[in-house]
């Protein structure tokens, strides 16, 4: 039978198999990543073709994908292990409950572009020695990321419609981009250190 706990090698199926209680468009978004793909619902058949973000507007309940799933993707075990070098890379995705990962240790990059979050992010404290990216994202709550540690980059770019943004004492050893993004009311970072 198939080999768990290990990244499917190129060309390869995935070789941990997705949990039967997700829902179909999470055990669609398992099976794209565990194989180094992009998890990518604007260009994918039946998930409403591209999605402006900022819009409610024509989202299809199909594209929603649970915070929890994510948790269990990033840090337990057999898909911790089974997540490719290229870490979880989704976009289009619609996020309606807040996403908590604070506190957590990443061992993986974390890409959510182009994606709808109708609530917060909370990434306080986080660590990770990876990128995080959030690229075109609208997200409608507070992005909290205060204390975390990022040993690679944080990328804001064209990001809108932020409640507030959290970035005091936050440790970026990469870049921090901010470029054609919007936020409101405000963004604190004090005492914020970026390597470039």
């Amino acid at each position: 039978g198939p080999m768990q706990n290990r990244p499917a090698e190129p060309g390869e199926s995935c070789q941990t198999p997705a949990n039967p209680a997700w829902t179909p468009q999470e055990q669609w978004v398992w099976e794209r990543i565990c194989i180094g793909e992009i998890a990518d619902f604007n260009s994918a058949k039946d998930y409403g073709d591209k999605l402006d973000p900022k819009r409610r507007e024509g989202w299809p309940t199909n594209r929603i994908i649970r915070p929890g799933f994510l948790e269990t993707i990033l840090l337990y075990e057999p898909y911790r292990s089974a997540l490719p070098r290229q870490g979880v890379r989704v976009n289009g995705a619609w996020i309606t409950e807040t996403f908590h990962l604070s506190n957590a240790i990443v061992a993986h990059q974390i890409v959510l572009s182009n994606s709808r979050f109708e609530t917060s992010i909370d990434l306080y404290s986080l660590r990770t020695n990876y990128s995080i990216i959030l690229h075109g994202s609208t997200i409608l709550g507070k992005l909290d990321m205060n204390s975390a540690q990022i040993g690679g980059h944080l990328l804001l770019r064209h990001i809108s419609q932020f409640a507030e943004i959290d970035l005091r004492a936050a440790r970026i050893a990469g870049q921090l981009d901010m470029t054609g993004s919007s936020f409101s009311p405000k963004v604190d970072m004090d005492n914020l250190r970026v390597g470039s």
